[in-house]
């Protein structure tokens, strides 16, 4: 069996091919009436019983109110973990949480520098991870198991890495 991964990152307004693997950047809008926040239990596997908006308030909850700059779910040792960045005027915030049972598995801050310039994502007019899943899909097929949301110059980017398994077919020589 051979395993191939493709990650297609959806933006706002770039069409176009990264470097290395597989990368394509679709155009997407950022504006649509789904609703980033809407409860998000994806096609991916069952370990995902934490929706975004849940990982977002989790981050809420140990640091108050923040600006989100990136929300990425990946799986890690065969367990799907949220990341959750975010900033104020004077620190960095990450958390990282357990996207099965919600459980914060590490937080740290760290002083923001002074000559960085973050971005938020408003998380009120995103698409959501199901909507962008969809949208690679349309465009390359298999299985999502990664996303990653954050801004690049000025834009929600949503990238989706998508895991293709091909078959290969044994044929019995006689």
């Amino acid at each position: 069996m051979r395993t191939n991964i493709k990650r297609l990152s959806l933006g706002a307004a770039v069409l176009g091919l990264a470097l290395g693997g597989t990368s394509l950047t679709l155009i997407n809008q950022a504006q649509a009436s789904t609703g980033g926040q809407a409860t998000e239990q994806t096609q991916t596997s069952n370990s995902i019983n934490l929706s975004q908006s849940d990982a977002i308030n989790k981050f809420n909850e140990k640091y108050g109110s923040k600006s989100i700059k990136e929300i990425e779910l990946k799986n890690k040792k065969n367990k799907y973990i949220y990341e959750v960045e975010g900033f104020d005027s004077e620190k960095e915030y990450k958390v990282k949480i357990d996207a099965s049972s919600g459980k914060i598995l590490k937080a740290k801050s760290e002083n923001l520098d002074a000559d960085d310039k973050e971005e938020a994502l408003d998380l009120n007019s995103l698409i959501s991870r199901s909507e962008a899943t969809k949208l690679a899909q349309s465009k390359a097929s298999g299985k999502a198991v990664k996303w990653s949301l954050e801004m690049d110059d000025r834009q929600p980017v949503w990238e989706v890495e998508l895991k293709m398994i091909r078959m290969i077919r044994e044929r019995k020589i006689k």
